[in-house]
Parts: C-alpha cells; structure tokens; sequence
C-alpha cells in the first residue's frame, strides 16, 4: 500500500472517529457549534425551545410561562405569563419576519398571543393546540392545530395578526376521509410558494 493511500484512510479513520464522538448521544444536553452544554431550565418541563433573529434562546413550559435567556441559557428571565396555570402547557413561539413573535399556551379561550413590545390576544378560539407554525415569503403566517376538533383547519394571517382566516383542508384535498388530521404544516424555503402539509390518522 503506498504512503499516499495509507494516508488518505488515516485521515478517513480520524474523520470517522470525530464524527462518532460528535455524534455521541448525551443525556439532556444540546450540541452547539461542537461543543456540549447541559441547559438546565429554572422551572417547569421544557415543552417548546425557540430562538430568535438575536440569538436568544426561549423555553415554554407547562405552567404557562416562557422564559428568555440571553447568554446561552447561564440565566433566564421570566417573558410571557399570560396564561399562568398547570396544565398550559406552551405549544408555539414564532418570530415572524418583522420581528413581531406569536406564542400559543392552553388557556382561557386558546388564544394566540402577539408581542410587538406589548403582549395581545391575536387570535381567540383555537379548538386545538397548535403544533406547527411556517411563513410565505409574502409574510402569510400559517398554523396547524393537532388534535380530533377542527382537524383539517389552516390558521392564516397575511397582516402579521390582524386578521385570520381558516382553509378547512378537507374541502380542498381529494379524497379526506376522517378521522384524518393536521401533523404539521412547511413551507418550501427553496420556493415559497409551495407549502407542505402532513396529514395523518395517529
């Protein structure tokens, strides 16, 4: 074997063994940039994790609250309590595209809340919790619901909350058949005109 090849599978055997040690499963523990920190939540079960367009990091849990961090998860802070409760357990927290974040926690009415520097009840009446949120390139908003009420509803607002409407799958899709249901709702970064939607039964 010549030098050259013997070379290129010692290199290759690094590679592996680096990707294996990334890739090494740790216990509650998130990889960032190759290096593995352990976030520990002050209170409650993390239930939903975002980030926004400054790099903080927000965790939902399921009293109600989210909680803000930014430094990386070293210290939290208390930003949204609006439906302070057991059992509110916070399905969604997006960042639209103007800056503006829209947050779903079971609660009174089901509302969707819209933060724009204060907290509003954009939307009442969600029969089900949300699971999954995209938006166009147009700045058209989306959001599934999951669950056996109002199963095949799209929620969509094209003024950043303003508004909303519902598309009511069943009627569009050949074929629905209950008790068919939502799992979640894409759009294609690469053409935001198309979105995607599972649809299931589970």
């Amino acid at each position: 074997m010549s030098k050259r090849r013997l070379f290129l599978l010692c290199l290759l055997a690094l590679m592996m063994l680096n990707s294996f040690a990334w890739l090494t499963p740790q216990a509650n523990a998130i990889t960032v940039n190759d290096v593995v920190v352990k976030i520990t939540p002050p209170y409650g079960n993390v239930e939903h994790v975002q980030t926004d367009s400054e790099g903080n990091i927000y965790y939902g849990n399921e009293l109600g609250n989210i909680y803000k961090s930014t430094d990386s998860g070293s210290t939290w802070t208390l930003w949204f309590d609006k439906e302070n409760a057991s059992g509110n357990y916070v399905r969604a927290i997006f960042q639209a595209d103007n800056g503006d974040f829209f947050v779903y926690a079971q609660g009174t009415g089901n509302p969707i809340w819209k933060y724009n520097g204060t907290w509003t009840q954009s939307y009442t009446g969600i029969k089900n919790n949300i699971w999954h949120y995209d938006q166009m390139s147009n700045g058209t908003i989306l959001m599934n619901p999951y669950g056996n009420t109002h199963n095949d509803v799209l929620y969509v607002t094209d003024d950043y909350g303003e508004n909303w409407r519902m598309i009511n799958l069943s009627q569009v899709v050949s074929g629905w058949s209950d008790p068919w249901h939502i799992h979640s709702v894409r759009v294609n970064e690469y053409n935001n005109d198309d979105v995607c939607v599972a649809i299931g039964d589970d």
